[in-house]
């Protein structure tokens, strides 16, 4: 035999005895073993090695070395194979594992299985393919690893090539240097198909795309494109990689779409990571006035639905590239899920490029280089090692754009020049303006020997006056010089500067300080980047070029827009969440909306609207925004009309719309100009807005938040208009009332404002098929009907009735509807008087009806009753808006059924009158404690704060509370509180902050016969802290009163309010009893006290005695409480009017009635 043939068979002997398990020469194309089978899948040990793999379970019998566990059953039962590193082996021995053999074709195969490599100077683990079909073939390294991997089993995936051969898989372990060095293997799998990706960067220069599939279960494709889309003002012109038409990106071609059609982008399978760890870094381009919104999900292999989206974002973010960075989290495999969804509008192009799965954590998870020194680029999470100061009262933040939240801080980083380059930024507390103080330590400085230098980037831009300075100083300093070494304020531009500062030569350690104060406004910021020292060298020269200037609009003198074929030159803002759309009828929300717009008043026209159906992946407070072409300078003031629709059928939709004049180039005040929040009824409502004289062009910027109930959220808005000279007075929207009083005698309006309704069966009511009646004297019917009126008790007075004699039938309805009352969150009492006294009576009915909602039913009244006049009294629930009370009576059986009413009211009051005290501590808003706003034209607004969110405008204190703050400008927010019953004596006290010394609290008693007292105003700045403020008020001649809180700020000044008690009783009861120490000035406290002590002294009035004394002790609080009383001057009122003991009219014809629900 030839000597060639005879070496052939003898490898062939050694290396594949057994091709397929079980099956002599069968080739296998896939593979799976977890060697629990002592078979160990027809793997075979070679014999030219130097020892063999050894199939173990447990722990390897070496200590330190090898694993404890297998990674099949994760438990000391299962099996695996290790190269045991002991004597007799030595280093550099091998031992060698071949798999049965696989046959050739030609589609890419994966081979994937776990190692460990844990102990001392560990060897290498190699695998090798072998051809089978050349006899003369040499193993192929395909992969490798050498030295210690850490404890764990570790996943490795090799790809394998399309061949046309046979081939076999070789596992080869080489012994290192220590005996603590065994290599084990576990759970091999061969399987058809491209590897899980660990990382995966593409730019979209493939025509295959990277591997990157369309989502058939979306409405439409991405398309690869080079160049400009086929859209005009819309989509990028050039790509992300390459920046010119040549290079190819991804995009969603929104020309040809429907509103919520979507496109999908699927990428090849990514590897789950051990530790979870994954980022996901890709650029987008969303350009356009209708744009909507771009997602990024992962979805699980194996799982049908993708879930909820991991990033996403909507809305116009201007003609560039910009960048963002996903974290993907995961330790199975799952694949990336890229989505658009189309807002209808053919300007809302949206492309994406350079998608780059990095396989390790983001750049805003914290990577750490673990370098020291004042050189820093702070693109590491351990930023040099500078650090915080603790003896200053604010922070700065390390971020990047690509991360960024709440939009503060540059664009880009100046190291890097793009989104994904970090800085330090400090943002300030506009609770805490001028005050706000954040200091950042260098490293050490060591002694140096001749002058040297520190270089600096910064950028600080806004409206704002914060403040940026650097100090040089000991490194055992204690206490800051008085003047820094460099400083500088003020709007710089939107670029980064360049600063230099110099230092003469030392023989001490020194530091950088770099301490930023902030200013007025929250979006004002200042931010640091690249600080290099140069230590005993001058600074090397530098001029800072400004950035090309952004052109400027030609201003225009108008911007009037009915949007019925365009937006007008209206931008959507690039700072925002999502963005404004054209719509043409009816919303897709049933809920909220209107169903025709403003200019043409038909489903045919159009008008802008915030669509909250389609998003409902945003959140509570969101905001779109949309910005007017800039707006000429005009000596003269101009008005700004425009129509606005803001309702729903749920009432506590409560969101806002607001409107901002800027100038260019300038960023949004805190405080807008003009706002409207809540409910409005079911019409378009004008809105006016005084534009005052400018030197400057400015913009209007309509706002819009998104509110808790998504669905039930839409904002609409038409026809804007501008006229020259300020706005006219007069009321504009609905027309609503106070409140209602009718007796029905005035000739010229005898129902009051009241109408006669048109009901509907279809809605569920009842059909309207007579009217009530205006009668004098008796009715026409003997035995039914009252004689005379109740008003005055004569023939010659006034009632309305339902005459139920012929032509009426059995069953007749009439409907009488109140006008439109604006009810304000606070108690209602309706009033009036009825007579029933017919055997055939059948009911009235009083029902609620608020603004484009059905009726509820209050109240019923059936049957017959006495032959007299009688009072009812019906509780009317809180609810803040529009509503209206109707009167429904039904005719009954027979013709003795007349129903007549008169004399009725709506009082501000419980129907079983105030209580003496009350109290709030805010804890569950306003509308808890019955608290009402006033309207002051727009100025300001009372707030409240939530103790479980962020942002307290106040640096002490815990729990929540109500506030009202500015940034610029004087702002009037006043509120009234739920109404007491007046008593002999009464105290008010309550808690107070002042933040600032522009800004003034006045406290006014404001009686139910309209005249008011102020009890106190306080203007001093409590620097934050509580005080408490607490006055005895006289009888002031019966009837309930309320409490007016009116704060006026100004230039940044916050006041808050909390824990208000209005107690029937001596204020010096509560000093004396528990030795509280009377001052006529506020005593700063600490919150938790004063609460303590403010619902003591309430709980007292309660009857709760003496273990409220021992409630008190064991809470802690001390006699060093104090208060301020206003003893000099007790407020007394001289109006003698008092509200009548009688719920109903006063009437010398009838005695006083008692009040029945029969």
């Amino acid at each position: 035999m030839d000597v060639r043939a005879i070496m052939l068979c003898f490898l062939l002997a050694v290396t594949i005895p057994t091709l397929a398990a079980g099956q002599s020469g069968t080739l296998i194309t896939s593979l799976s073993c977890d060697f629990e089978s002592a078979d160990i899948c027809n793997f075979t040990q070679s014999i030219k090695d130097d020892f063999n793999w050894t199939r173990h379970q447990g722990a390897t019998p070496t200590t330190n070395t090898g694993p404890t566990v297998d990674h099949t059953t994760g438990s000391p039962a299962g099996y695996y194979m290790y190269a045991d590193a002991t004597v007799p082996q030595t280093e550099g021995d091998q031992c060698v594992l071949t798999s049965p053999a696989f046959s050739g074709n030609s589609w890419q195969r994966c081979l994937e299985f776990y190692y460990n490599m844990h102990g001392l100077r560990v060897g290498a683990l190699e695998v090798q393919t072998l051809n089978l079909d050349d006899w003369e073939a040499t193993p192929q390294q395909v992969w490798r690893i050498s030295g210690e991997q850490d404890e764990p089993w570790h996943r490795a995936l090799v790809n394998l090539n399309p061949v046309s051969n046979n081939f076999s898989i070789i596992f080869e372990a080489t012994i290192g240097t220590h005996h603590q060095g065994d290599i084990a293997i576990d759970d091999i799998k061969v399987t058809h198909g491209v590897c899980p990706y660990v990382k995966l960067n593409c730019d979209f220069q493939d025509p295959m795309r990277c591997g990157y599939f369309h989502d058939y279960t979306a409405d439409t494709y991405f398309v690869r494109r080079a160049g400009n889309t086929p859209s005009s003002f819309t989509g990028p012109t050039v790509d992300h990689t390459y920046g010119n038409a040549t290079g190819y990106y991804m995009h969603m071609e929104a020309s040809s779409q429907r509103q919520g059609m979507t496109a999908g982008l699927i990428s090849p399978v990514i590897a789950g990571t051990e530790n979870g760890i994954n980022c996901l870094i890709f650029w987008y381009h969303m350009y356009g006035d209708s744009i909507d919104t771009l997602y990024i999900y992962t979805k699980n292999i194996g799982d049908i639905h993708i879930g909820d989206p991991l990033w996403k974002l909507s809305g116009n973010r201007g003609n560039l590239w910009r960048a963002a960075e996903v974290p993907l989290n995961s330790t199975t495999d799952y694949q990336l899920v890229i989505r658009t969804r189309s807002s209808g509008g053919y300007l809302g192009d949206i492309a994406f490029d350079d998608v780059e799965i990095t396989g390790n954590v983001c750049p805003g998870d914290y990577v750490y280089t673990n370098t020291s020194g004042v050189t820093c680029t702070f693109e590491s999470a351990d930023i040099c090692y500078y650090t915080q100061d603790k003896t200053d009262d604010a922070d700065w933040s390390w971020q990047n754009s690509a991360t960024r939240d709440g939009y503060t801080g540059p664009n880009v980083d100046h190291t890097l020049g793009n989104n994904l380059g970090f800085y330090l930024v400090f943002a300030g507390d506009r609770w805490n303006p001028g005050n706000s103080v954040a200091r950042l330590i260098s490293p050490g400085i060591p002694p140096t020997s001749a002058t040297s230098c520190v270089v600096f980037w910064y950028h600080m831009y806004g409206d704002d006056v914060e403040t940026l300075n650097v100090y040089v100083v000991s490194a055992s300093y204690t206490k800051l010089p008085d003047n820094p070494d460099w400083t500088t304020s003020g709007n710089q531009g939107d670029y980064w500067h360049r600063a230099t500062v110099t230092f003469p030569r030392s023989t001490r350690q020194n530091k950088i300080i770099f301490e930023a104060r902030n200013g007025r406004l929250e979006r004002d910021d200042v931010a640091l980047d690249d600080v290099e020292l140069f230590e005993n060298k001058a600074c090397p020269m530098f001029t800072t070029d400004a950035p090309p200037p952004t052109t400027r609009p030609i201003p225009v003198n108008d911007i009037s827009c009915d949007f019925e074929n365009d937006f007008c030159e209206y931008k959507q803002a690039t700072d925002d969440l999502f963005d404004w759309t054209r719509q043409q009828g009816p919303t897709r929300s049933y809920a909220s909306g209107p169903d025709v717009d403003h200019t043409l008043g038909t489903d045919q026209g159009y008008y802008a609207l915030m669509d909250c159906y389609y998003n409902n992946d945003l959140r509570f407070d969101d905001r779109t925004r949309l910005e007017s072409p800039l707006l000429a300078a005009s000596p003269s003031p101009r008005c700004l009309k425009f129509y606005y629709y803001k309702f729903s059928v749920n009432v506590k939709n409560q969101d806002f719309l607001n409107v901002y004049l800027k100038e260019w180039g300038h960023r949004l005040g805190f405080d807008p100009n003009w706002f409207v929040f809540g409910l409005t009824g079911p019409d378009w409502v004008e809105a006016r807005v005084n534009i005052p004289p400018s030197d400057n062009p400015i913009q209007v910027v309509f706002e819009a938040s998104l509110a808790i109930y998504r669905y039930y959220c839409d904002i609409a808005m038409d026809d804007i208009t501008l006229e020259e000279g300020e706005c006219p007075d007069g009321p504009v929207g609905p027309s609503y009332v106070d409140s209602v009083s009718c007796d029905f005698e005035d000739d010229e309006d005898p129902l009051c404002g009241f109408t006669q309704e048109n009901l509907d069966l279809t809605y569920g009511r009842y059909d309207d098929t007579i009217d009530w009646t205006l009668g004098t004297g008796p009715t026409s019917t003997d035995e039914t009907g009252p004689e005379n009126d109740h008003t005055y008790g004569t023939s010659e007075g006034h009632y309305l009735y339902i005459e139920s004699s012929q032509p009426q039938r059995p069953g007749d309805m009439a409907s009488l509807a109140s006008p439109l009352i604006m009810a304000s969150h606070d108690h209602m009492c309706l009033e009036f008087y009825y007579h029933m006294s017919g055997i055939d009576t059948a009911f009235v009915r009083v029902t609620l009806t608020k603004e484009n909602e059905n009726s509820e039913e209050l109240a019923r009244l059936s049957g017959q009753g006495e032959d007299d006049w009688r009072p009812m009294l019906v509780d009317v629930p809180p609810f803040r808006g529009g509503m209206r009370l109707s009167f429904y009576g039904k005719v009954g059986q027979g013709f003795r059924g007349d129903i007549a009413i008169d004399d009725i009211r709506t009082l501000r009051e419980p129907c079983g009158g105030f209580p003496t005290d009350s109290f709030c501590d805010f804890e569950f808003g306003f509308d808890e404690c019955m608290y009402d706003f006033m309207d002051t034209g727009g100025s300001s607004r009372w707030i409240w704060f939530d103790k479980y969110t962020d942002g307290s405008p106040l640096t002490g204190g815990d729990g929540s509370y109500m506030y009202t703050a500015t940034d610029s400008g004087e702002k009037i927010a006043t509120i009234y509180s739920n109404g007491f019953k007046l008593s002999l004596q009464h105290c008010i006290i309550f808690m107070y902050s002042i933040s600032g010394s522009t800004g003034s609290l006045q406290v006014d008693l404001v009686h139910s016969n309209d005249t008011s007292i102020t009890l106190g105003t306080m203007s001093d700045d409590t620097l934050g802290e509580w005080a408490v403020f607490a006055t005895q008020v006289e009888r002031m001649q019966g009837g309930h009163a309320k409490i007016r809180f009116i704060g006026t700020t100004s230039d940044g000044a916050a006041i808050a309010v909390d824990t208000v008690g209005m107690l029937g009783g001596n204020c010096n009861y509560f000093a004396d009893r528990y030795g509280l120490e009377p001052t006529k000035e506020p005593v700063k406290q600490s919150k938790a006290g004063l609460v303590i002590g403010i619902i003591i002294a309430i709980l007292v009035v309660l009857a709760l005695g003496v273990v409220l004394v021992l409630y008190l002790r064991s809470r802690g609080v001390g006699s060093d409480m104090k208060f301020h009383f206003n003893n000099g001057n007790e407020p007394k009122v001289t109006s003698d009017k008092a509200l009548s003991a009688d719920p109903g009219f006063d009437n010398p014809n009838y005695s006083q009635a008692n009040l029945s629900t029969a």
